[in-house]
């Protein structure tokens, strides 16, 4: 009789700490005002707008207007003391162009509806602000980035490039030249816009790397995938990392490979940057783990290392984020 009080003790002590380990965050949340600017709009716009009123309404966001025009349509520097005239007409030129009002037009036909991935978003901060106890009025703009950029910062507001997720099987990404990957273009679907916002976000205001060694950035992404967990979590988990389910299906299947592979190769505690880099970048694989393998396993990796630590633990993501103890995060890991 003693035994199985004992042992109804256990058992409840052990639900009671499976059912703190989950960060508890109330349905109803402050909303955020939702101020999103459809900055590519203004090129296609009925009736047109002049070469004049397009440089005015950029002139409203001046880092990205600045970036753009130099960066993403080559067209000299925008902050030339004689580049007024300049930059007008070649606003003029870039509008009227019959390939880039096709491009703008598939991209308002995709995305004739944004409210999706803006509730997604705006979601996603509110539950952050009452994670952090900040007041963070996140602003979000759409653009066209002439294949250039996924999700950048620029004038306090999150741009997003609408060229890069008009979707795999678009007929503009498919004709898209070889200097865009056939990797690439496979990821280019609009279903990770919300996932890539939040995690630019995440990486501007939560990233600290721990160390320069390849385990201290494994865990140190791994602690940024496991918060953009905690504030989509009802988002696809291939989607946060920027997979399809084959890809997540090998990461798991051969989680006790790939940290065999890191001991074998001597790369755990490894400051070669070129190897760490590996296991962090976009590409058709990872170079270490071979042709079936998928890329970024760094961060899937130290996501599962942290996850292993605070469901083992119990530990809210306050006492993750502070914890720089490489030993002590990887104190549970038990790869299957």
């Amino acid at each position: 009789m003693k035994n199985i009080f004992l042992l109804i003790i256990s058992v409840t002590l052990l639900l009671s700490c499976n059912e703190t380990c989950e960060e508890i965050i109330p349905d109803r949340l402050n909303q955020l005002n939702h101020n999103t600017v459809r900055l590519e709009k203004i090129f296609s716009s009925k009736p047109a707008n002049s070469s004049a009123q397009m440089h005015q309404l950029l002139l409203n966001h001046p880092q990205l207007y600045s970036t753009w025009y130099s960066k993403m349509i080559n067209a000299g520097d925008l902050n030339n003391a004689n580049s007024l005239d300049s930059a007008e007409i070649k606003l003029q030129a870039f509008s009227s162009d019959s390939i880039i009002q096709y491009i703008l037009f598939n991209i308002d036909s995709v995305f004739k509806n944004f409210t999706d991935c803006e509730e997604k978003i705006y979601n996603g901060i509110e539950r952050y602000n009452y994670l952090f106890n900040e007041i963070n009025e996140i602003k979000i703009g759409t653009f066209y980035s002439n294949f250039n950029a996924t999700v950048i910062d620029a004038d306090d507001r999150i741009w997003i490039g609408l060229d890069m997720y008009l979707g795999p099987e678009h007929e503009i990404t498919k004709n898209l030249p070889p200097a865009i990957p056939q990797f690439y273009k496979n990821k280019m679907d609009a279903k990770f816009i919300a996932t890539d916002v939040l995690f630019s976000y995440l990486m501007t205001n939560k990233f600290h790397l721990m160390g320069e060694d390849m385990i201290s950035r494994m865990l140190s992404y791994g602690k940024m995938a496991y918060l953009l967990e905690i504030l989509a979590p009802n988002e696809n988990v291939a989607e946060r990392f920027r997979y399809n389910e084959s890809e997540l299906n090998w990461c798991e299947e051969n989680e006790y490979y790939i940290w065999q592979q890191l001991i074998d190769q001597q790369l755990i505690y490894s400051k070669d940057q070129v190897k760490i880099n590996s296991f962090f970048i976009d590409g058709p694989f990872t170079k270490s783990l071979g042709p079936e393998s998928p890329s970024n396993i760094g961060i899937w990796i130290g996501y599962k290392m942290i996850k292993d630590y605070a469901q083992t633990n119990c530990k809210n993501i306050h006492e993750i984020l502070a914890e720089n103890n490489v030993q002590t995060l990887l104190s549970t890991y038990d790869p299957k």
